[in-house]
C-alpha cells in the first residue's frame, strides 16, 4: 500500500482529505471523506466503505439520536416537574414550607428522571467535570482580594476625575464659542 494513495505518517489518527487528493476512479472521491493510519504500517489508509469514520469523521460515538425510552424518561420527568408546580399553587392556602418541601421533592424526582437519559447523564458529567476544575482555581487570599479592591476603586475615582475635569474644560470651550458664557 505504498503507491500515491499513501502517505508517511505518525499513527493513530484520523484526518479528512480533500477531493483533489484522491483517484478519479476511486469511489471514496468526494469532500469529507477520511483517511486512517494503520499503526502497524505508519501508513494513511482510505477506509472501507462500512467504516464508521467514513460516514461520520468526527464522531466517537455509533448512537445517532436518543431512544424512545430516552424520550419517554423526559416526558416523565417534565410531567412531575409540573405536577409539582401545578400543586404548589393548588395548595396555595396550605403551609408555605410544605408547598417548598412537596416541590423541592418533586423537582429533584424530576431531576433523577432527567439524568437517566443519555444527554442527561452527559450534563451531569459536564457538571461535575466543572466542579473538579473548580476546585483546581487558586483562589487570591484576603490581603490580594483587598488590595486588588482598593486598586480597581482609586483608577475609578481617578478615571471620574478626569471624565470630570475634561467635561468642565469642554462645557467652558463650547459657552466661549457660542458667546453664551462669560
Amino acid at each position: 500500500m505504498h503507491g500515491a494513495s499513501s502517505w508517511r505518517k505518525p499513527p493513530g489518527d484520523v484526518i479528512p482529505v480533500a477531493a483533489s487528493n484522491l483517484h478519479a476512479g476511486n469511489r471514496f472521491r468526494k469532500l469529507g471523506s477520511t483517511v486512517k493510519i494503520d499503526a502497524a504500517q505508519g501508513i494513511w489508509q482510505r477506509p472501507a466503505a462500512n467504516d464508521m469514520a467514513t460516514r461520520h469523521p468526527m464522531r466517537t460515538d455509533v448512537h445517532a439520536g436518543g431512544s424512545g425510552a430516552d424520550l419517554a424518561k423526559w416526558i416523565g420527568a417534565f410531567a412531575v416537574l409540573a405536577s409539582g408546580i401545578g400543586g404548589f399553587y393548588y395548595w396555595s392556602d396550605e403551609s408555605l414550607l410544605l408547598r417548598v418541601i412537596g416541590l423541592l421533592a418533586l423537582s429533584g424526582a424530576a431531576l433523577f428522571v432527567a439524568v437517566q437519559t443519555e444527554k442527561g447523564r452527559s450534563a451531569w458529567n459536564f457538571v461535575r467535570e466543572s466542579h473538579t476544575e473548580l476546585r483546581k482555581v487558586v483562589w487570591p487570599t484576603r490581603k490580594e482580594t483587598t488590595q486588588t479592591t482598593l486598586i480597581v476603586i482609586a483608577m475609578v475615582g481617578l478615571v471620574a476625575v478626569i471624565l470630570w475635569l475634561l467635561d468642565g474644560l469642554l462645557a467652558r470651550l463650547v459657552k466661549l464659542l457660542l458667546g453664551t458664557g462669560a
